[in-house]
């Protein structure tokens, strides 16, 4: 199986979403774009490290990638520690790890840190 290693934040100077490689630094975190497969420069875009979030490997009905911390209606999808895993979440903090797999029949509703 290839996964796809991929990260999702907002720029610092205008709120975007922008996806690529993540870079971290002790003060900073940046985005790399993944144009194509010949980079033949790097552009690092400060991105809010709060809002960074990793590619969980699915996508919903629409065809959208799925990130940490997009939401579908009552469940948001988080990362645990403790199994080294994503898994869904309710608001009642009831966690889902089996899940994941019919993200395929979901729609995204949002994320955390967007106005729905």
């Amino acid at each position: 199986m290839n996964r796809e290693i991929l990260f999702r934040g907002k720029k610092i100077d205008n709120g975007e979403w922008i996806e690529g490689s993540l870079i971290t630094t002790k003060y900073n975190y940046y985005i790399v774009p993944i144009v194509d497969e010949t980079i033949k420069a790097l552009t690092y875009i400060s991105v809010i490290p709060e809002t960074v979030g990793q590619y969980v490997n699915h996508i919903d009905k629409q065809g959208n990638k799925v990130f940490e911390n997009d939401t579908f209606i009552d469940q948001t999808i988080t990362w645990s520690d403790e199994t080294n895993g994503f898994y869904l979440k309710d608001k009642y903090g009831e966690e889902y790890h089996e899940k994941l797999e019919e993200l395929h029949i979901r729609e995204i509703t949002g994320n955390i840190y967007d106005k729905n």
